[in-house]
Parts: C-alpha cells; sequence; structure tokens
C-alpha cells in the first residue's frame, strides 16, 4: 500500500516495515540524521537520569552514615533560614543596622540552651559581625527585642528556659526536614515584609507547623 513520504510528502511503496522515507538520497539522508539526533538525545537523557540516580543513590549514603549531631547541625541553618525570612527587609536585631550578611542569631545561646536552638522565637534576624565577632551581642540582642516587639515578648522568650528539654532522634529530624523546606519555599515565594505583631504570630504558627516543640 502506497504512503507518503515524511520529508518530501511524495507517495512511495514502502520495501519494509515501518519505511518513513520514500528512498530518494535527500529524504534517506534527512531520515538518517533524525535517527542520529533521536538517538543521541536518548543518550543524553539516559545518562542525565543516570547522574540523578547517582546523586540520589550518593545522597542517601551520606545521609545513612550521618551521626545524630551532624543531622541536628543540617537543620539549623534550614530553621534560621525560616527566622530571617520572617524578619524579611528587617535590620540586625541587636544593631539596627541594614550593613552586611545577614544570620539567625539565638537571644538564648545554643550553648546556654540547646533545647530552644529552633525555637523561631528565640531566632530572629542578626547581623553576622554582631552574631559571629561580638559574641552573639547579647545585652544589644535584647534591647532590640524589647524595642521592637515590647518588654512582654522579650520577658515571654526569656521564659523558654522553663521549656522540657527535646530529646530528637535522627528518624525526628528526617521526618521535619520536608516540612522546614516547604516553609522555607512558600516563605521565599511571598518575600513579606511583616509587621512585629505579624512576626512574633509567624513564629508561633510555624513552630506548631514544624513539630519540635509541643
Amino acid at each position: 500500500m502506497a504512503q507518503r513520504c515524511k520529508y518530501c510528502h511524495s507517495k512511495f511503496i514502502p520495501v519494509f516495515f515501518n519505511q518513513k522515507d520514500c528512498g530518494k538520497e535527500i529524504c534517506r539522508d534527512k531520515f538518517v540524521k533524525e535517527t542520529l539526533e533521536k538517538a543521541k538525545k536518548k543518550r543524553e537523557k539516559d545518562a542525565k537520569k543516570e547522574q540523578l540516580t547517582q546523586r540520589k543513590n550518593r545522597k542517601i549514603e551520606k545521609d545513612n552514615i550521618k551521626t545524630l549531631g551532624q543531622w541536628k547541625n543540617t537543620l539549623q541553618p534550614l530553621i534560621n533560614q525560616i527566622a530571617r525570612l520572617i524578619d524579611y527587609g528587617q535590620p540586625c536585631i541587636a544593631t539596627g543596622s541594614y550593613v552586611g550578611k545577614m544570620n539567625g542569631g539565638h537571644c538564648i545561646a545554643v550553648g546556654a540552651n540547646s533545647t530552644l536552638r529552633y525555637n523561631l522565637h528565640n531566632i530572629h534576624i542578626q547581623s553576622e559581625h554582631s552574631n559571629s565577632y561580638k559574641g552573639g551581642d547579647s545585652i544589644r540582642y535584647k534591647q532590640g527585642i524589647e524595642k521592637v516587639y515590647g518588654k512582654d515578648y522579650l520577658e515571654f522568650i526569656e521564659s523558654l528556659h522553663a521549656l522540657p528539654e527535646i530529646n530528637l532522634s535522627i528518624i525526628n529530624i528526617q521526618q521535619v526536614m520536608p516540612i522546614v523546606r516547604t516553609i522555607i519555599k512558600e516563605l521565599k515565594d511571598r518575600e513579606q515584609i511583616y509587621n512585629p505583631e505579624e512576626r512574633m504570630e509567624l513564629r508561633e504558627q510555624l513552630n506548631e507547623r514544624i513539630g519540635i516543640y509541643k
């Protein structure tokens, strides 16, 4: 049965199954070129898929040998990032400066109370200079909290010392990670400036959503 050539559209009688070209040299060349390009794209696609699989397997292997301490240190910068995104557009809590790289600084230092290391009420935007080179800048940090949020909120943060100790396992942290990453994406998409009341409320809501502090 005659059919039309895919390339020149002339009618021809195929001599083998699924023949797409009429057999003329120009059409045959186009067919060969097209076939080679498809094969190349498939190889590239398969290679990318294999690379993704290998990266995923390496990540799984790496995660499987992580200690609890390493998992905690993996989670911390993500929680700090949430705090910085809540405080998007705000200056350093301790210095009032907008200058320089910003961290998520702890009001109550992790060394003083490791239970509060992931509590968003205890983490606010702070310049790297104030956070790292001024040893946390504790006095000015607390003065900044009181100035921005009020004395009651500062007293509330200081009362968090009374929270029961959290004993997170590796499984607990693994369960929390996708929630944390989803929150980061949502906050990045909004890129919204919140007033002090909204920031306090958002910290409370997200603490509850993350689920570390029941």
